[in-house]
């Protein structure tokens, strides 16, 4: 079972949460930027088990949607679940480019094993 997660988001203190909950249970992956995340997408080819990826990945600029390219760019081999996430509503987009899922970032965050489990399935020993 591929049990590696690729999270994408610019924000540390996401990373430091998942770093926190889910050491050990999987191999967590981590990126903060577009390119980053290709980087890693293509050495893991065929090993990950999930990515979850942020819209926004440039808190300088919050109206930027790379996440949304970034998935077009993932998706079209479809060999892993795509979770993106956003603080804003754009699912529709999300899933028009790929993803396999939309979650609220607060909803993600707030309970992170609800969309892990149900693509990877692996029990998290927290």
């Amino acid at each position: 079972m591929k049990n590696k997660i690729l999270l994408i988001d610019d924000m540390e203190e996401v990373h430091e949460k998942f770093r926190q909950n889910y050491r050990g249970a999987y191999e967590l992956l981590h990126a903060k930027t577009e390119e980053e995340a290709l980087r890693i997408a293509c050495r893991e080819e065929g090993n990950l088990g999930l990515v979850i990826t942020d819209v926004n990945l440039d808190l300088a600029n919050p109206k930027q949607t790379q996440g949304i390219r970034l998935i077009e760019l993932l998706s079209p081999e479809r060999r892993y679940p795509i979770v993106c996430m956003s603080r804003e509503s754009y699912g529709q987009q999300a899933i028009v480019a790929g993803a396999t899922e939309f979650a609220f970032k607060r909803e993600l965050l707030a309970d992170p094993a609800k969309y892990i489990d149900r693509y990877i399935g692996v029990e998290n020993g927290r």
